[in-house]
């Protein structure tokens, strides 16, 4: 259940009070249970979560692209898979309904700053803690410093930006009280950072973190408004994403 906190600013000394909502993730247990549970009852936040809503479009005689509604396609080498033109025999080429996103990357740069894959559009949000989790596939997939013997880390690319309420990107650091260091609180691939390979992974439900126990995952920054979600592939092989889960 989402959990957040509202407190209250006041006026100086002698002046008419002005009772004026101040969010906070430090203390989520405060805010009252209507506030809570109309939050809850919004469920999933994802639009087209699954994936199903889109449209090709035409490039030219030979070629098309695709637009997937409330997503971005990051890359050239993202698919969006439509069991209706494939064969009927590759029915695991998703999870549920009739789409998914599906990424192939043969070859990854060392050097390269980003993967390829697929990005939201903007989901309202208050500070709090949410749970942000998906459906994948995984075949081959290797890190791309694999030469220098280097694990996963974020070769499984997953990341939820934090804006501010004018869409301005905001500080992802994060203080983990347990070893008292800051983390990035915009990386979510720790479920897979610390393999050295994946040779097959059948499709299973993935809960996106930065960390583990002792200390809750999921907490938004007290000035977001706003997240994006990203989940992609910086490393080789083949991904398949469908159903994803913020709430």
């Amino acid at each position: 259940m989402l959990l957040c906190i509202i407190g209250f600013a006041c006026s100086r000394p002698g002046k008419h009070q002005q009772r004026v909502p101040a969010w906070s993730s430090n203390d989520p247990l405060a805010i009252p249970f209507r506030i809570r549970w109309q939050k809850f009852e919004k469920g999933n936040l994802v639009r087209n979560n699954s994936f199903e809503v889109g449209k090709y479009l035409p490039i030219d005689t030979l070629k098309k692209s695709f637009s997937i509604d409330g997503w971005q396609k990051v890359g050239k080498n993202v698919q969006w898979v439509d069991l209706e033109t494939i064969d009927s025999a590759l029915t695991d080429e998703v999870f549920s309904g009739k789409h998914a996103v599906k990424i192939t990357r043969m070859v990854a740069d060392e050097m390269a700053e980003k993967g390829e894959g697929i990005m939201s559009g903007f989901i309202r949000v208050i500070p709090g803690n949410y749970s942000f989790s998906f459906w994948t596939r995984l075949h081959n997939v290797r890190p791309y410093l694999s030469r220098l013997g280097t694990k996963m880390y974020d070769a499984i690319e997953i990341k939820l930006f934090f804006y501010d309420k004018n869409k301005n990107p905001l500080n992802s650091r994060y203080l983990m009280p347990f070893k008292g260091q800051k983390i990035d609180n915009s990386f979510k691939s720790l479920s897979f950072s610390g393999f050295n390979y994946i040779k097959d992974f059948n499709w299973g439900r993935i809960i996106a973190k930065s960390h583990n126990f002792p200390f809750s995952d999921g907490d938004i920054p007290d000035d977001a408004r706003y997240v994006k979600i990203y989940i992609g592939l910086k490393g080789t092989g083949t991904m398949w994403i469908d159903d994803v889960d913020f709430h």
